[in-house]
């Protein structure tokens, strides 16, 4: 937390040092290293590795680096959100989209003054394109937010299919322009599409491209966890501080831990994504039909569908992990 990591710059601790090290100021510190290897070989290396003096447990050793102030930032603000509600998430959403959109339509019409590269019209390999595919799937994935629509547009079926289908269409618009742009105006390929795309344009859209990742994260980060929040308290009946810290603590413990980045995280979870709903969307949708009520997708949802559906489901599910 405070940067450091070298060994010999290492601060322990007085307290715990004494009670199970048996560290005393009466005789130098620990006991004599001939001694402690004459017990065991190993207690000798940890005489050794004893290189300064332990300190009270008062003692500041360090401050938070900047890293760790913004992970930690990060998390406070995107769970607050995700704290107060449904409607706490919507309006945050729906102030973040705009935004957003805001920043890609600046960074497009720069990038038509500021081509680099003509469009790549040849055809990619297999795997790129299930790779595309998989990642595209990905972003079309309304599921998360589905249930809370519906709650929050109190199961107006007409309201919830344009929802969805205008989340769907915000998606597909960022994903065509950030595509050709990244395209056309980089000057190298990156991990982050957006990374190359503001850096080949100039320094200040690099900071415009740095505030859409971190807005791109943040509207993810909400509608997963919101969706968790809510399927734990279905499932469970906790509380709502409860179901929270459950829905938004393992995204801090991963960052504690160091597991993996945010793109790493997200190729896996659409991945395990897909294979859940390939195998569970048809059938809780062919249950959903045998209830009364018209179904959402009305004349559009017959087997033929279904059969489209779940394929395309399975090969997202290949697209998130195959090598490129």
């Amino acid at each position: 937390l405070a940067g450091t990591t070298a060994l010999d710059r290492m601060v322990r601790c007085s307290c715990a040092a004494g009670h199970k090290a048996y560290w005393h100021s009466a005789w130098g510190g620990l006991p004599d290293a001939a001694c402690l290897e004459a017990l065991d070989p190993y207690l000798g290396k940890v005489h050794h590795s004893f290189r300064r003096a332990p300190v009270p447990c008062t003692t500041v050793v360090g401050t938070l680096t900047p890293e760790w102030a913004a992970r930690l930032v990060f998390y406070v603000f995107a769970a607050s959100v995700v704290l107060f509600g449904l409607k706490a998430v919507g309006v945050s959403e729906k102030i973040a989209i705009g935004a957003i959109f805001a920043l890609v339509a600046l960074l497009a019409v720069c990038s038509l003054a500021n081509i680099r590269n003509p469009l790549p019209l040849a055809a990619g390999t297999v795997n790129q394109a299930l790779a595309y595919f998989g990642m595209a799937m990905f972003a079309f994935s309304a599921f998360f937010s589905v249930p809370q629509a519906a709650a929050g547009l109190g199961g107006d079926g007409a309201k919830i299919r344009k929802a969805v289908f205008l989340g769907i269409l915000n998606n597909f618009v960022l994903i065509l322009v950030i595509t050709i742009c990244a395209l056309l105006a980089s000057d190298e390929v990156t991990e982050v599409a957006m990374i190359g795309w503001s850096r080949g344009i100039g320094s200040w859209a690099e900071l415009v491209g740095s505030v859409f990742t971190i807005l791109a994260m943040l509207t993810t980060y909400w509608s997963i966890s919101l969706a968790l929040a809510d399927i734990v308290a279905e499932q469970l009946h906790w509380g709502r501080a409860a179901c929270w810290l459950v829905a938004t603590a393992p995204s801090l413990l991963m960052t504690f831990l160091g597991l993996g980045g945010f793109l790493e995280f997200m190729r896996l979870a659409g991945g395990l994504i897909a294979i859940l709903i390939a195998l569970l969307v048809v059938p809780a949708y062919r249950k959903c039909r045998r209830e009364p009520g018209e179904s959402l997708l009305g004349r559009w949802g017959g087997t033929g569908m279904q059969i489209v559906i779940a394929a395309a489901y399975v090969l997202m599910a290949v697209g998130n992990v195959v090598t490129v």
